[in-house]
Formats: structure tokens, C-alpha cells, sequence
């Protein structure tokens, strides 16, 4: 479920219009919820939204597939989220004429700064590079591992 139309444009402003992690406007922004859990009473406050783009609400999405309680989602909540937002991804880059390595690169080279300082992963930095080497694999920029990652 989304923001309302008064706190997403509350959210927007507050950003600037632009992605709180990259400064990035070049792709679609989304108002993403910070923790999904329906049942706070600050779940559609502004301060629990944070501005994105369409592959950091994806990314940020990815990396907490096996553990989606952390972000106040199920699995099956956040499969569904992960799709959506593949989906969406895809389709505007079809529309642009992207190839998906040319679209997630700036990205995924944030990746890990993204986590650290938005999503609060400092001390599980080596998981992180995993789900990172494997969010690469995923949308397909082999170039950035040279060998297999393991959990």
C-alpha cells in the first residue's frame, strides 16, 4: 500500500525531488516506506518515507528477501514487492532503450553505501557483498565478479 497523494508530495518536497541516497532524478522516483509494518501508527508518516528511485526501492527490496521481517514485511509481501518493482524497472527501461547492465550500474555501485548509511547494515558488511555480488548476477552485469559467491 502506498503514501497518500498529500504525504507523497510532502516526501517529494521535502527531498528536493530527487533520491535521498544518489541525488539521482534520471530515473522514476518512489516514495518508499522505510519500515513496512502497517500496524505503526507512523506507517504513512512523512518520516517514514524516504524518496528513491526505482532500482534503490528494488535494491533495498532484494537485499532483505530472506529476512523481510526487518523491513515489516512477509516473504510473501516482499516477493511481491520485488516483482512489482522489477517489473516496473523493466518496463521503463524497454521504454528508454536500457539495456539492464546500462541501468543498474550506477546503482549497484552504491549498493553498499546505500545500505550502510540508509538501511543501517554497518555491522553485516560481508553479507551485504553477498547479496550485492548476487543482485549482480541477478540483473545480469557479470564483468563486476570474477568468482562464485557462497552465503
Amino acid at each position: 500500500m502506498g503514501f497518500r497523494a498529500e504525504i507523497r508530495n510532502q516526501i517529494r518536497s521535502n527531498a528536493g525531488h530527487v533520491s535521498e541516497i544518489s541525488g539521482r532524478s534520471d530515473r522514476p522516483l518512489q516514495c518508499a516506506h522505510i519500515f513496512h509494518d502497517k500496524t505503526n501508527p507512523d506507517y504513512n508518516s512523512p518520516d517514514n518515507g524516504i524518496l528513491l528511485t526505482d532500482e534503490e526501492h528494488f535494491c533495498h527490496h532484494w537485499v532483505n528477501r530472506h529476512s523481510p521481517n526487518l523491513i515489516g514485511l512477509t516473504k510473501d509481501e516482499n516477493n511481491q514487492s520485488i516483482a512489482g518493482l522489477w517489473g516496473n524497472i523493466v518496463k521503463f527501461d524497454q521504454k528508454s532503450g536500457l539495456r539492464r547492465a546500462d541501468s543498474f550500474r550506477e546503482t549497484v555501485t552504491e549498493l553498499l553505501d546505500i545500505l550502510r548509511q540508509h538501511f543501517k547494515y554497518k555491522e553485516n558488511g560481508a553479507a551485504m557483498a553477498i547479496e550485492l555480488a548476487n543482485l549482480i548476477k541477478f540483473v545480469g552485469i557479470p564483468e563486476y565478479f570474477n568468482e562464485e559467491v557462497e552465503a
